[in-house]
């Protein structure tokens, strides 16, 4: 079993469980259900009681592992590129691509849990240490502007971050699909049952890129309705996220060593015929 694929596996669910036990939390709390006339119409008693529910420690840590799942998926990408290429020599073109996009996505999602670690941070403290109920300079009465202006700062980072986000879903179908064609390309010209990754391996992937695109689709339409888009969303990531890619990732680690093997052999073989 591949280290790395393993870790990747405990990172990723780990993440998902944690956004699960925050939102089952917020569920079962009795003074914040979710009002959406309350929300466009800013009201500061909903507002307060919405910010003292969150639980940052929960978020930041989640995204924190989420940010490790990304980092160490690069690593067996990476390596069944470079077996899949015969070590640079073939399909080039194509495997710089998967190696770009897991690149690029694992820095987005670094770069995007940086922003949450520190956006969090502030604007716990905030919540927490300023004072946001009187702002009315004029009659001095309490009217909750702060927690409207806090409200307004933390919509427009979860905007910011949503793009990032969405990237990364069109990444993880780049990659799954890219790499779904060559391997059953690759299937083509060996015996059938030698093949080191086979090729429902290969369609599951495919899914799970499927599966990602649709994910980006719902990321997107969140901005014209929340609600609808947001409970999709969440319903394939889960699919996605929780079911299927672990599984894709397991079987991975199950025949990267396998496919590591065979690569060396061949390439001591070739070493030997040089000499």
């Amino acid at each position: 079993m591949d280290v790395t694929c393993l870790l990747t596996v405990v990172f990723r669910l780990t993440s998902d469980v944690l956004r699960i036990v925050q939102f089952a939390k917020r569920m079962n709390s009795n003074n914040i259900a979710f009002s959406q006339e309350n929300m466009y119409a800013l009201n500061p008693t909903y507002l307060q009681s919405q910010w003292e529910s969150r639980s940052f420690a929960l978020d930041t840590t989640a995204a924190i592992f989420s940010a490790l799942s990304w980092l160490f998926l690069c690593i067996p990408i990476l390596q069944i590129s470079w077996f899949l290429s015969g070590g640079g020599k073939r399909g080039i073109a194509s495997f710089t691509m998967v190696v770009v996009l897991a690149v690029t996505g694992s820095l987005c999602e670094l770069i995007s849990s940086l922003m949450v670690v520190g956006a969090n941070s502030a604007l716990n403290w905030i919540s927490t240490d300023f004072e946001l109920e009187e702002w009315d300079l004029v009659n001095n009465q309490p009217d909750g502007t702060g927690w409207k202006v806090l409200e307004m700062i933390r919509l427009c980072m979860t905007g910011m971050l949503l793009w990032i986000d969405a990237f990364e879903w069109i990444c993880l179908f780049g990659i799954l699909t890219l790499l779904a064609i060559k391997v059953r390309s690759e299937n083509k010209n060996v015996q059938e049952g030698s093949a080191v990754f086979g090729n429902k391996w290969a369609a599951l992937g495919l899914a799970i890129g499927l599966f990602s695109i649709f994910e980006f689709i719902t990321e997107i339409m969140r901005m014209w309705n929340w609600q609808l888009f947001a409970s999709v969303s969440k319903i394939i990531s889960a699919i996605n996220l929780i079911i299927l890619l672990p599984i894709w990732l397991i079987v991975l680690g199950r025949q990267l060593p396998i496919a590591r093997a065979a690569f060396e052999g061949i390439k001591t073989l070739e070493d030997s015929l040089e000499v």
